[in-house]
C-alpha cells in the first residue's frame, strides 16, 4: 500500500504551535499582532514570507523586512519541535518506501519546514503542490495504477477529491485540536496520528 500523508496539521502542528511561535518573530521586530494576522492569508494565494512581509511593510513602513527574513531562516531550523509527539514512533512502524508526504503550499517555504522537521528519513518521497492533490496522486501512481492507496489529511475537501478519483482509496481525516467529526465523507476520522497504525495494519 502507498500511503500519502499531509504535512501541516497532520504531521506538524502548524495551526497552534508553529503559527504562534512564528508570530513572535514578527512582533519582536515591531509588527503589530493585528497586522500580522490581517496580512497572513489571502484567498487563493499560497503563503510565502516575502509576500506576507511586503503587505506588513505597507501598513507599517518602519518595520525592517530583512531583519524578519533573517530571523525566519533561523526559526525554520527549529521545525522539528513542532512535529506532533506521536508522529515519529508511528512512522517507524511503516516501511519508508510506502510513505509519501503530500503537502499543499509554496514549494520553498514548505520544503524548509519539511526538511528541518527531521521526517524526510521516514518517507520515500515528498510532493508539494499548489493544485489538486488527487491529480498529484494520479500522476504519481501512473506506473502502478493497481496499487492500494491511503491518504491522511486534515482537509476533508482534499480527501473528497481523492475519493472521487480513487474510489477504493482509504481516506483518513486528521481532526484538528478539539475539532468534532461533522462530516461522514471520509472512511476514518482520527484525533491522533498514532491511530493510523491500527487502521492500516490489516493492509
Amino acid at each position: 500500500m502507498k500511503i500519502f500523508v499531509d504535512f501541516d496539521d497532520t504531521l506538524f502542528d502548524k495551526s497552534c504551535g508553529f503559527v504562534q511561535a512564528y508570530k513572535e518573530i514578527f512582533m519582536q521586530s515591531g509588527v503589530e499582532e493585528k497586522n500580522f494576522f490581517d496580512t497572513l492569508h489571502f484567498v487563493g494565494e499560497s503563503y510565502t514570507p516575502q509576500k506576507h512581509i511586503m503587505r506588513i511593510v505597507r501598513e507599517q513602513p518602519s518595520v525592517c523586512a530583512d531583519h524578519i527574513l533573517q530571523n525566519i531562516t533561523q526559526f525554520l531550523l527549529q521545525s522539528k519541535k513542532f512535529v506532533f509527539s506521536d508522529v515519529v514512533r508511528s512512522l517507524k512502524k511503516f516501511d519508508c518506501g510506502d510513505l509519501v508526504i503530500l503537502s499543499y503550499g509554496e514549494n520553498d517555504f514548505q520544503m524548509q519546514k519539511i526538511i528541518n522537521s527531521g521526517l524526510m528519513q521516514y518517507v520515500s518521497d515528498v510532493i508539494i503542490t499548489r493544485g489538486d492533490k488527487s491529480r498529484e496522486v494520479e500522476v504519481y501512481m501512473q506506473n502502478d495504477p493497481d496499487h492500494d492507496i491511503a491518504v491522511i489529511d486534515d482537509s476533508v475537501n482534499h480527501l473528497a477529491n481523492i475519493k472521487k478519483r480513487f474510489c477504493t482509496a482509504v481516506t483518513i481525516h486528521k481532526l484538528k485540536n478539539n475539532e468534532k467529526c461533522a462530516v461522514q465523507t471520509c472512511d476514518h476520522h482520527i484525533q491522533h496520528f498514532a491511530e493510523v497504525c491500527d487502521i492500516l495494519k490489516k493492509w
